[in-house]
């Protein structure tokens, strides 16, 4: 005699409990364009669904469910929007190709965005106008309590190029 699985095994014990997939659906509205998680989310808006007492995220769960087994690599979606757990929105891919979608929808932090800015846009445009009237650098560095290397970088465009 075969040993019994496991989804027999949760039945046995927990008959009324609802499997993870139909659990995966009731938290699923879908819209003309994108299926939306209205279960748990996390602060930045990306679906949570409990798996054997972890947290795993709801686009990953549903592109398995499309694809017959769970992404080995990361799950990128093609519509930005981070709740969405429709599959046709979703693909596999490496950290650099998420990172590299970001830079090519202007979706990365930079600027005044960036977590760990100094400057606000205001400031560098400043900054550059005081560089184009032949301010030194180093004069220029110590009034917005930055490096002369970080000046430099604002002149040459290499930082702050957006702007």
């Amino acid at each position: 005699m075969s040993e019994p699985s496991t989804e027999e095994i949760n039945k046995k014990i927990a008959p009324n409990r609802q499997s993870l997939e139909d659990r995966f659906w009731l938290n699923v509205q879908k819209t003309s364009d994108c299926w939306l998680w209205t279960g748990t989310k996390t602060t930045l808006g990306y679906g949570q669904i409990g798996v054997n007492n972890k947290m795993i995220y709801a686009h990953r769960y549903s592109l398995g469910l499309h694809l017959g087994s769970m992404p080995k690599l990361h799950v990128l979606h093609s519509c930005d929007n981070s709740s969405c757990v429709n599959p046709e929105h979703l693909r596999e891919g490496t950290q650099q190709d998420n990172v590299n979608d970001a830079v090519r929808r202007n979706r990365n932090a930079r600027g005044e965005s960036h977590g760990s800015a100094k400057l606000s846009n205001k400031d560098v445009l400043t900054i550059r106008k005081k560089l184009k009237q032949g301010q030194l650098h180093k004069v220029i560095a110590k009034e917005f309590g930055v490096t002369k290397a970080t000046v430099t970088g604002i002149n040459t465009r290499r930082y702050w190029k957006h702007l």
